[in-house]
């Protein structure tokens, strides 16, 4: 006889995958009506989504809302810090990301974010102590479930919290893509995991010189 625990665990399985090709057919619609001149991987184009406001908290403690995404490109993850895998080498990338930008003149002006889905153990301090561990280079927002769920209802983020052990501990399923905003806070862009520095930096690259001549 099937557990209750293993139907409950494959339905979380499933409404991520089910969720995650929403997303795909998502992308693979807004560029195959692009009006770009060249294959662009991730590019969402024409009519990329507008983000309005939200208001989040910063590892530091900062309200970081739509206003400090403006005049930024930025690069969007959406994880927990108790997560074993996905989180730390997603995030690694985007370090290194990060860093290579920087040293490339020319390079369009990035920010890396990481948004818990797991507001109730990622308190802000727990939150700076994490993301200590990636040089800087990347910010990390939480917030309450409320606040949070501002920005994961816009850009469409699945997260499931799993059921807690008798130590207290508990997984989430949460979506893994990385997401690309222009610096007028659209949803230009979405990467499917596994992530790549070098397939990043040529994808942001490309984008944002195809949007700048856009504008």
């Amino acid at each position: 006889m099937v557990s209750r625990q293993t139907l409950i665990t494959t339905s979380m399985i499933l409404a991520l995958i089910i969720i995650g090709a929403g997303l795909g057919l998502y992308s693979t619609r807004y560029f195959q009506t692009s009006s770009a001149p060249e294959t662009i991987p991730g590019l969402l184009w024409p009519d990329p989504k507008q983000l309005t406001d939200f208001s989040l908290i910063d590892h530091n403690g900062k309200p970081f809302g739509k206003n400090e995404l403006q005049g930024h490109w930025s690069l969007l993850f959406f994880g927990y810090s108790y997560c074993p895998d996905v989180c730390p080498v997603t995030l690694s990338v985007m370090e290194q990301v990060q860093t290579r930008l920087q040293l490339q003149p020319g390079q369009p002006s990035l920010q890396s974010l990481f948004v818990t889905v797991d507001p109730q153990r990622d308190t802000t301090s727990h939150l700076a102590k994490y993301i200590s561990y990636f040089n800087g280079k990347i910010t990390a927002l939480g917030g309450s479930d409320e606040q949070i769920n501002q920005l994961t209802s816009q850009i469409g983020i699945a997260h499931i919290i799993g059921s807690v052990a008798t130590d207290g501990s508990y997984t989430v399923q949460h979506t893994s893509s990385v997401f690309l905003l222009d610096p007028k806070a659209r949803l230009v862009g979405i990467f499917s995991a596994p992530h790549s520095t070098d397939i990043l930096i040529s994808a942001i690259t490309n984008i944002s010189g195809f949007i700048s001549r856009q504008d």
